[in-house]
């Protein structure tokens, strides 16, 4: 004798899938932004049926921008086709190697009354950019440059442009000096005079000065601001026909040197320049 029943056997699958992950590096665009997808930091997961997904911090893709530069800690999730979930994390190093977009324009800059023009990056800057953030421009390597009788007519200059990343944009234009107060033309026959009792060297000059008295002995020295400030005074107690004086402990600037020698009071501009 023979008797049959049916039964219903449900067939689960609970093992969750073998997240694996490795690290990466990502570059930031020109729009400054980058994209990771699942796949670029996912090492071979696997599940014993089939993956059904793959997501990055929940997302298919994630993007990162300027303010993501450094090491990202981001997540895999792998989901298979039974709804099981693991996770394993991974870093990713986001960097910026997209350097400044350098843009110059040529101008034009006018010695004032002492015959001194100062020159500034934004004097020449043409709209320069930066994927994420500009941190400095430079002019001829200076955060200024002065220009005096020496430099009329057309002078080439390179503007340097670095971002916040360290990446580095040049580019070139030519600033034309011109002497408008015609102060060049006005104190040449002074200069000339000048120079035939005192040399002073070099000029501009980046730290010792060299003054050389050709006739009658240096008795004092002052350096003045072109506003008036007394900067430095020295009396000579030898009456020597030369000095030197170390200027590297005092800024940029535009100097007046004072010199009285037995023949009289000289002055001279000094172009303090590094």
């Amino acid at each position: 004798n023979t008797s049959t029943c049916a039964s219903a056997v449900t067939i689960l699958d609970t093992i969750t899938p073998i997240a694996s992950c490795n690290t990466t590096t990502a570059y930031l665009s020109n729009t400054g932004l980058s994209v990771i997808y699942p796949t670029q930091i996912d090492n071979g997961s696997s599940d014993n049926c089939g993956i059904g997904s793959i997501q990055v911090n929940g997302l298919d893709s994630m993007f990162f921008n300027c303010a993501d530069i450094g090491v990202q800690t981001i997540t895999l999730i792998v989901v298979d086709l039974s709804g099981n979930t693991s996770a394993c994390a991974s870093t990713v190093t986001i960097l910026d190697t997209i350097a400044p977009i350098a843009s110059c324009s040529s101008t034009t800059a006018y010695l004032s009354s002492a015959g001194l023009v100062v020159v500034s990056p934004s004097d020449i800057d043409n709209g320069s950019y930066d994927n994420c953030s500009i941190l400095s421009y430079l002019i001829n390597g200076q955060s200024s440059y002065t220009f005096n009788c020496n430099d009329l007519d057309s002078n080439l200059v390179t503007l340097t442009v670095t971002d916040t990343f360290g990446n580095i944009g040049t580019c070139s234009s030519f600033i034309n000096v011109i002497d408008s107060a015609a102060f060049c033309a006005l104190s040449a026959t002074t200069i000339s005079q000048t120079e035939s009792m005192i040399r002073v060297y070099p000029n501009p000059v980046s730290s010792i000065l060299n003054i050389e008295s050709k006739k009658g002995s240096i008795q004092q020295l002052s350096l003045t601001s072109l506003a008036g400030q007394l900067i430095l005074d020295k009396n000579s107690t030898n009456s020597p026909n030369s000095l030197t004086l170390d200027l590297s402990s005092f800024p940029n600037a535009v100097y007046l040197l004072t010199i009285i020698t037995e023949e009289g009071r000289f002055t001279e501009k000094i172009i303090l320049q590094r």
